[in-house]
C-alpha cells in the first residue's frame, strides 16, 4: 500500500533534514510522498525525488487485470493517482524522470502472477511518454523534458561536466532528435531491446526519438516501416 512507501520517505526525510545529509527518492509512487517531499524541501532539506514513466501514464486498470507485464515495484496505483504525480513532475517537486527499465526474458513474466517477474521495459518509450506530460496549449516543453529526462539527473548524479549538456558550440555531440505530432504505435516486434516485456503495447504516441548521437557518433537511426513510408 502507499503508506508503506510515505512512511519510509517520511523517515527519510526527517533524517535527512536532522543531519543535512542529501536524498533522493527513487520511483514515488505516492502524491502523500510528494507531499512530505515539499514539506522536506520547505524547511531546507536536500531532497530530490524521481517518477517512472510507467507510473506517470499506467494505473491498476492495467494490473487489475492479472497480466503478469504489469507486475512493478512499486506497484501500478490507483487511477487517481497518475495525473498527481504528472502535476508534481510539472511543479518541480519531483525532479526527475527516471525509466526504472527491467528487461526480463519472456519465461520471467510469462505464468501466475505471484511467480513473475517485477520490472518492465521503459527506456525506448521514456521521452514518449514524458512529452507528453509537458504537452500544453501552445506545444510540447521540450525545455522541461530535456530538464527531467537529462540536465537535472546529470546534476544529482555529479556528472553534469560531462553529462547532460546544453546543445552548443563546443559541447559533447550528445543527441537525440525527434519527430513532434507524427503518431506512431508501440509494438514489440519493433523493439531494440531482446525483452518484450514493454507495458505500452498497441499504445499510440504522438512524438519519438528517430536518432541518436553519442560523443558525434549516430549509434542509433528509426528505420520507417511499410506502413509510415506509405
Amino acid at each position: 500500500p502507499m503508506v508503506a512507501e510515505d512512511v519510509v520517505v517520511a523517515r527519510d526525510a526527517l533524517l535527512a533534514l536532522e543531519r543535512d545529509a542529501p536524498l533522493h527518492v527513487c520511483h514515488v509512487s505516492s502524491p502523500r510522498s510528494v507531499e512530505i517531499v515539499r514539506w522536506a524541501r520547505e524547511r531546507g532539506a536536500r531532497v530530490s525525488a524521481e517518477v517512472t514513466p510507467h507510473h506517470l501514464s499506467l494505473d491498476t486498470t492495467r494490473s487489475g487485470t492479472g497480466d503478469p507485464t504489469y507486475k512493478v515495484n512499486p506497484p501500478l496505483r490507483a487511477p487517481e493517482v497518475a495525473p498527481a504525480l504528472r502535476d508534481a513532475l510539472r511543479d518541480g517537486v519531483i525532479d526527475v524522470v527516471a525509466t526504472d527499465h527491467a528487461p526480463h526474458p519472456a519465461h520471467r513474466k510469462r505464468g501466475p502472477w505471484r511467480e513473475a517477474a517485477f520490472g518492465m521495459t521503459g527506456l525506448e518509450t521514456a521521452l514518449a511518454v514524458t512529452a507528453e506530460v509537458f504537452d500544453g496549449t501552445s506545444g510540447v516543453d521540450w525545455r522541461r523534458v530535456a530538464e527531467v529526462l537529462s540536465h537535472r539527473p546529470a546534476a544529482l548524479a555529479g556528472i553534469d561536466g560531462v553529462a547532460g549538456r546544453p546543445l552548443a558550440v563546443g559541447e559533447p555531440a550528445t543527441f537525440c532528435v525527434v519527430t513532434e505530432d507524427t503518431p506512431w504505435t508501440v509494438s514489440r516486434a519493433d523493439t531494440r531491446s531482446l525483452s518484450g516485456n514493454t507495458p505500452f503495447e498497441g499504445r499510440e504516441f504522438r512524438h519519438r526519438v528517430v536518432l541518436t548521437v553519442v560523443a558525434g557518433r549516430a549509434v542509433w537511426r528509426h528505420e520507417a516501416t511499410t506502413a509510415e513510408r506509405r
